[in-house]
């Protein structure tokens, strides 16, 4: 009795948990409501995790988009995300949930929007900061469909198909990214190989 007080004061406390929007890391907002009863108090490590990840790979990303490498690491993250998210109806510890929602995702988010703004770059330059404006967008968007979405599949196909059918949705949306993005701009291949230290000079 004491265990299930416990729980439901942590789901009631959760309920105003926020991950990143998907601009952000690409990701649902407060994805882990259904699942807080299995969280301990620690569940920010998640959210904190994934948002620390989501410009690091951009370290490497960047420089492979310059080598011209655009469409397989987007499309090999593009599928990781979408497998990170479903596989959350599957976490019953909270481990599970650090790896699937903070580490996978993380590190999926940063080589999904390591490529986005200089995709933008490439192909717009008077109004660039009006491209960059509608990739923004996608925050706005993003946050505002996606915990609708998951808020009414709840309570009528349950927690798991929820983040099942959001996982999916993930894989279509990024599958229809994955083929219209496209570089205008020739590879270029600066000295200083993968990762180039003289850049933090």
């Amino acid at each position: 009795m004491a265990a299930h007080t416990r729980f439901s004061k942590v789901s009631t406390k959760k309920k105003s948990f926020r991950t990143p929007t998907p601009l952000q890391c690409n990701s649902l907002p407060r994805p882990l409501i259904a699942f807080a009863h299995l969280l301990p108090n620690s569940s920010a490590w998640i959210g904190s995790i994934q948002y620390a990840l989501c410009l690091m790979p951009g370290l490497l990303s960047g420089r492979l988009f310059d080598l011209g490498y655009l469409h397989i690491p987007l499309g090999i993250a593009s599928v990781v995300l979408s497998l990170a998210t479903i596989l959350v109806a599957e976490c019953t510890q909270y481990w599970h949930f650090l790896v699937t929602q903070g580490l996978v995702t993380g590190l999926a988010n940063g080589f999904v929007f390591g490529p986005a703004m200089p995709i933008v770059s490439h192909w717009f330059r008077k109004r660039r900061s009006t491209g960059i404006g509608i990739v923004a967008a996608g925050a706005a968007v993003g946050g505002t469909v996606l915990p609708i979405v998951v808020r009414q599949l709840i309570p009528v196909v349950g927690r798991k198909w929820t983040m099942r059918i959001v996982g999916l949705l993930i894989l279509v949306v990024q599958g229809v990214a994955n083929l219209l993005v496209t570089r205008r701009l020739p590879a270029t291949n600066h000295p200083g190989g993968l990762i180039n230290p003289r850049a933090f000079k």
